[in-house]
């Protein structure tokens, strides 16, 4: 029986996380894999490693194609919102729904006011929020 090549098992290895859309293992493959070699990982460790790398492209590329399908007029955040200006919002109210779970009840908001006073500002930094919590706006 012969012995298989290591850049036979590297370019299999390759061409099979293409297959299984794998593309942040198989982007960073040589990397983890140095990285398990120099720290000594044991297989499971190795696996747990390059799952959680795959895990968080695919969260990444979600967050980014959540924002770009809400077509939002410009990226606001809570933190950037003026509560000093109009004093008569609910700051509390607002950091409450900042937290989503209106949207994890189902319920839905409205913003009433005169023009001027943030209501777009809010809905754009509570639909960003959302978006980087994996969910669609």
């Amino acid at each position: 029986m012969m012995k298989v090549e290591t850049l036979d098992i590297n370019t299999d290895i390759q061409l099979l996380l293409k297959q299984f859309k794998l593309p942040d293992i198989h982007a960073r493959y040589d990397e983890q894999i140095q990285f398990a070699i120099d720290n000594k990982l044991s297989y499971r460790e190795f696996l747990y490693k390059i799952l959680k790398v795959e895990e968080e492209g695919k969260t990444e590329r979600l967050r980014l194609r959540n924002i770009k399908n809400a077509r939002f007029n410009d990226l606001k955040t809570m933190d950037d919102f003026d509560f000093s200006y109009p004093d008569n919002i609910n700051q509390g109210k607002v950091q409450d729904l900042a937290t989503l779970s209106f949207m994890d009840k189902k319920e839905n908001i409205v913003f009433v006011g005169p023009p001027g006073v943030g209501k777009s500002h809010l809905v754009q930094a509570l639909g960003l929020k959302a978006c980087e919590h994996g969910k669609t706006v």
